[in-house]
């Protein structure tokens, strides 16, 4: 299930003799030989819409459940995977700070590929200003709904009890409403997690009976301070293709072309759960896979304008169809502040699965 690291060697071995073979006859061997090696490596360039370079943008390759590769682009949005070769990874993942993050598969013969990025607002900004502009309530669309069917059919939840560990970099900390994003792409510290499926049916529970967020009467940590969020941005983002969010939300479409479809999610009988909601989008490939999602929690005062947002890991990459991360974030605002927010954000590295409920110790060599 887990791919490795594909190491590139020769298996020519050059015995130069001083009598048989002059140096500049094997200096040009060499050098013959030399781009048949740069050619055993994924390589390409990363571009905006217009087909404009897009530097300094974060490229890395997946196979099975690990990424065995990363580069950035430079400035004329080149970018060289080193010690991947075509056919050793499958997907790719592309980050860029104002850019839709993008991931795509890769098939065996891909050695050079074009990334195009489309443009993207702020998450926090963006949900909020759909929500307020475009958003809830939506009217139910057919269409929408039937490609979230097909989406959840692809994402069975698993039959037994799973413990999913994940090696991440972590981030937290405060920033300003615009400087999110910035907060979100800085440097992490390395981490391993695991969680059992057993704790999604307290969620779920949680969910039907008292929706999305709980009032807590005194902080948990930095991360809950009014509320107890339901954490839909890491492990329990499988909840995307849950029966129980069909029917808690209508589903229309927002936008539809470049080989994504883009549905709003609104609450479904508002005030069920006490106004205790999200409401947000979902992101889908034309192959039917869920590329990602982005809400915002809604409660009665006193409201903290918390949200989240979820990338997916491309369906390619995983020996399953598994729903898993490859970058989140939440978001929720400070107390007695309009513009400042406490962040957390996770870029996941490596996926492992394990039969079971019980949380084993982390793996020594994943640390290596």
């Amino acid at each position: 299930m887990l791919g490795g690291i594909l190491r590139i060697t020769s298996n020519v071995d050059f015995q130069l003799r001083p009598r048989m073979l002059r140096a500049p006859v094997a200096v040009a061997l060499l050098l013959a030989f030399l781009p048949r090696a740069a050619q055993a490596q994924i390589r390409g360039s990363v571009v905006d819409a217009a087909g404009a370079p897009v530097p300094g943008a974060a490229v890395e390759a997946w196979a099975g459940l690990r990424a065995v590769g990363s580069a950035r682009s430079g400035e004329d949005g080149r970018f060289v995977l080193p010690n991947v070769a075509p056919g050793a990874a499958t997907g790719l993942v592309v980050r860029r700070i104002g850019y839709r993050r993008l991931a795509r598969g890769l098939a065996a013969a891909d050695s050079v590929v074009v990334l195009r990025l489309a443009p993207a607002t702020t998450g926090l900004e963006g949900i909020t200003a759909t929500a307020e502009t475009r958003g809830c309530p939506n009217r139910e669309d057919p269409r929408a709904r039937a490609a979230w069917e097909a989406v959840r059919a692809k994402y069975p939840p698993p039959t037994d009890s799973v413990v999913f560990h994940s090696l991440a970099d972590f981030r937290d900390g405060y920033a300003a409403r615009g400087a999110i994003d910035s907060l979100a792409a800085a440097e992490g510290r390395r981490g391993w997690s695991a969680v059992p499926t057993r704790s999604w049916e307290l969620w779920r529970r949680q969910i039907a009976t008292h929706g999305y967020a709980a009032r807590i009467a005194r902080p948990l940590g930095e991360r809950y301070a009014l509320w107890r969020y339901v954490p839909l941005e890491m492990e329990f983002s499988q909840h995307f293709a849950d029966p129980l969010f069909g029917e808690l939300h209508t589903l229309s479409v927002v936008a539809s072309g470049g080989g994504e479809t883009v549905l709003r999610f609104c609450p479904r009988d508002g005030g069920r759960r006490g106004g205790r909601e999200i409401e947000g989008t979902l992101t889908l490939s034309d192959g039917g896979a869920l590329l990602g999602g982005a809400w915002r929690y809604r409660t009665p005062g006193p409201v903290e304008d918390a949200g989240g947002e979820v990338d997916f890991l491309p369906p390619e990459v995983t020996a399953r169809s598994l729903l898993l991360p490859s970058r989140t974030l939440f978001w929720r605002r400070m107390a007695g502040s309009s513009t400042r927010y406490f962040v957390e954000s996770r870029t996941y590295h490596e996926w492992r699965l394990s039969p079971g409920s019980e949380v084993p110790p982390p793996p020594a060599e994943i640390f290596r």
